[in-house]
């Protein structure tokens, strides 16, 4: 009996540390748009979820894709991929070049997302830094 429930202890906690890196990989994506889009972090929603796809499995990925209602959803396996699909996506979709100079500003509409995510939508798969 002491270790069907000490297996499932381990197993309750295991999910809770998986439970709580996917929070805190979305946390970190949402934190990242805060800052660089501040009125638009709102528009976007990030999702930590392993690949479906063969090709993308045990590689890194990001799914950028419409979430409707002027919304959008980075779907990823943690949070630099999120950074990367964030990144793809102001770039493609919003001709926005985001750099490392502080001076310069990251220009966006007030309000709503600069462009629809229509399609397909984009993927990365194996990104890098």
């Amino acid at each position: 009996m002491r270790k069907i429930f000490n297996v499932t202890l381990i197993a309750v906690l295991a999910l809770f540390s998986l439970t709580a890196k996917a929070d805190a990989d979305v946390d970190a994506a949402r934190a990242l748009a805060g800052r660089i889009i501040p009125c638009q972090a709102k528009n976007i929603d990030f999702v930590c979820a392993p690949s479906e796809s063969e090709d993308a499995a045990g590689k890194d990925y990001y799914k950028v894709e419409d979430a409707g209602k002027g919304k959008i959803r980075i779907t990823a396996n943690n949070a630099n991929s999120m950074a990367a699909g964030l990144n793809a996506y102001l770039r493609h979709f919003c001709n926005i070049e985001v750099t490392w100079f502080a001076r310069d500003k990251v220009m966006v509409a007030d309000g709503r997302l600069c462009a629809a995510v229509e399609g397909q939508g984009l993927q990365g798969v194996g990104v890098a830094c």
